[in-house]
């Protein structure tokens, strides 16, 4: 298992274990942590030496039974995949899977969203063989850990929210779409329902995006609330369920965004 998936995800849990390291350490004097770089404490950064850990030490051993344990947690088959999934513009298969897995998740757990949006770059894998989607290989799609907020805005600011995704040449959505023309979003749609200027939508995004698109919002107005929820989780979750119905991934672009003729 690549090292930086393993350490992505034992990062909640990396107090506790130097905790242990350092009670065991401490018992047996065998390693001295150095303040360096790498291994991130609260504010302190910190690096075991290479070398500084034998391996017939506790200290090894018990990093060993835990990195073991991940390794089995990151092997697991989550969801079963039909079609080559990959990421392109202004649509593609990766985005609409990962939009939509979220929007459904978010409903399941009384969060109505009219829209899911999110931003390109939090998209680690650009393609995703058909087969078995294993836990780790959603790590690697979603590396970063992407906080889900809930904004409400008005149909003026979502026109205006539309013509900045047509800048970018699109980005991953799901309960929206809309036709690039002439550098403007135009037919956009909310659902099946045409764009309502003075309705109020609700949509569903990461923080990454909302701070890219803050400036612009707050001349249209608009509130916001955390959710509490990772993208990444969502999507393991969607998978999880999947799995357990026998329920395959198999996402195809709907031309969710696309160009005039």
């Amino acid at each position: 298992m690549p090292y930086s998936i393993f350490a992505h995800f034992a990062v909640r849990h990396l107090k506790t274990i130097v905790f242990m390291v350092y009670l065991v350490s401490a018992a047996q004097g065998v390693v001295k942590a150095q303040k360096m770089y790498n291994c991130t404490i609260g504010t302190h950064l910190y690096e075991l030496k290479a070398g500084a850990i034998a391996k017939d030490t506790p200290v090894f051993n018990l990093l060993s039974i835990y990195k073991d344990s991940m390794q089995l947690k990151m092997e697991e088959v989550i969801v079963t995949n039909e079609a080559p999934l990959s990421k392109t513009q202004p649509e593609s298969t990766l985005g609409n899977w990962i939009s939509d897995a979220a929007k459904n998740q978010a409903s399941r757990l009384g969060l109505q969203a009219d829209i899911c949006l999110f931003s390109y770059g939090c998209i680690g894998k650009d393609y995703l063989a058909p087969g078995p989607i294993r836990r780790k290989d959603v790590y690697e799609l979603i590396p970063f850990d992407n906080k889900m907020i809930l904004v409400s805005l008005s149909g003026i600011a979502l026109q205006h929210l539309c013509d900045s995704i047509v800048r970018v040449n699109g980005l991953p959505l799901a309960g929206l779409s809309f036709t690039i023309d002439s550098g403007r979003a135009t037919q956009i749609r909310v659902g099946q329902s045409a764009l309502h200027e003075y309705r109020v939508y609700t949509i569903l995004l990461n923080d990454y995006l909302l701070s890219r698109y803050r400036e612009l919002l707050g001349k249209l107005r608009y509130r916001s609330r955390s959710t509490g929820l990772l993208l990444r989780n969502l999507l393991i979750e969607e998978c999880r369920e999947r799995y357990e119905k026998g329920i395959p991934v198999h996402a195809v672009l709907e031309k969710r965004i696309t160009y005039a003729d």
